[in-house]
């Protein structure tokens, strides 16, 4: 209608247009913007904060908010319809604080880069890529990697991570770090390689974890190496034995949630690769522990946690990936890597 009737012959200004023949016409205002005298039968909002900077200031964020419930929804019509259109850089945003106060009024429509679920909007199933002709998978894989898991989970995701205060805080990880000197002193009484495998048939780039942890006699835990990566069973076969070779590990320890009765198959051809190849030089097969997880990411990371509270675990070296997942992983979050490991006793 408004382009069939056309713009009033006055209408200049570049925030405000009315409309021949009628009334109605558009009014932008940025965040904090006066609408007195004004309403609407539809209020869009566009990115209310401009980045992840603006994003973590509380102050900012109450100011968005303060606007959006005093200034726009005051001017509504009866019949009037919002709409918010933005990246979820923190879970405490505008569009957060209105699905938690009134979500069954909202229709959410929610486009991941990777979609996540059998609801899609587009009728996606799980690891299909929202655009795969120019962004594919494999792309986004590079791109988590690149940009990291807060820019990852916001920009593509949709789904906020903080940028510290979730399971595990990096105050506690670097207190308790040593490095390789200090830790070829101690005395380990077992060590263990943990492999957990990315999830299904999917192939949204997620992380197979292949970690190597130490105990000492103490029963204090060490961080020995991170393996982790987008890779298929065969390579995290490999990718195990070899880190098991490297630390002489006692044992591999596997989750086979998603590989079944396949998991011990695919360490031992692994390794029987390996013997061919003369790379384990006439050593024995570790022990290799199929576990099977019983809970949710978040009931198996707390008590883990927990160890990094009390200063048990300890990060020989560095491990940017790794521990950048740790400190911004929180429930609903896909985070293979955010260690989880079992009992190394």
């Amino acid at each position: 209608m408004c382009l069939r009737e056309g713009l009033k012959p006055g209408s200049q200004a570049a925030n405000r247009f009315d409309i021949v023949g009628g009334e109605g016409g558009l009014l932008v205002a940025g965040i904090g913007g006066g609408l007195t005298g004004r309403g609407a039968h539809i209020a869009i909002v566009d990115d209310p904060v401009k980045d992840m900077a603006d994003a973590d200031s509380p102050t900012l964020r109450k100011r968005a908010w303060d606007w959006w419930t005093s200034v726009l929804q005051t001017r509504l019509e009866p019949v009037g319809a919002s709409c918010l259109i933005q990246t979820r850089w923190h879970e405490d945003d505008l569009a957060g604080r209105i699905l938690a106060t009134e979500r069954g009024a909202w229709r959410v429509i929610d486009l991941p880069a990777i979609a996540g679920s059998l609801d899609d909007p587009l009728g996606r199933i799980p690891g299909q890529a929202l655009r795969p002709e120019r962004f594919d998978v494999t792309h986004h894989a590079k791109t988590r990697k690149r940009v990291g898991e807060r820019v990852w989970g916001a920009l593509y995701l949709q789904k906020p991570r903080p940028p510290e205060g979730g399971v595990w805080r990096r105050e506690r990880i670097e207190t308790a770090r040593i490095n390789a000197v200090q830790f070829s002193g101690l005395d380990m009484a077992r060590i263990v390689v943990a492999v957990d495998p990315a999830g299904g048939e999917s192939t949204i780039g997620d992380e197979t974890g292949v970690i190597g942890v130490g105990r000492d006699f103490d029963r204090q835990l060490y961080l020995l190496a991170d393996r982790s990566g987008s890779m298929g069973a065969n390579d995290w076969g490999l990718a195990a034995c070899r880190l098991a070779l490297e630390l002489k590990a006692d044992a591999i320890v596997v989750e086979k949630n998603y590989g079944g009765d396949m998991a011990r198959q695919i360490v031992t051809q692994a390794w029987e690769q390996l013997r061919r190849e003369s790379v384990t030089k006439g050593l024995l097969e570790p022990m290799i522990l199929e576990v099977t997880a019983k809970v949710g990411k978040r009931l198996r990371a707390a008590p883990v946690a927990q160890l990094y509270e009390q200063q048990l675990v300890h990060h020989v070296g560095e491990y940017p990936d790794l521990e950048g997942q740790m400190v911004t992983w929180v429930e609903g979050m896909d985070s293979p890597t955010a260690w989880t490991p079992p009992s190394t006793d």
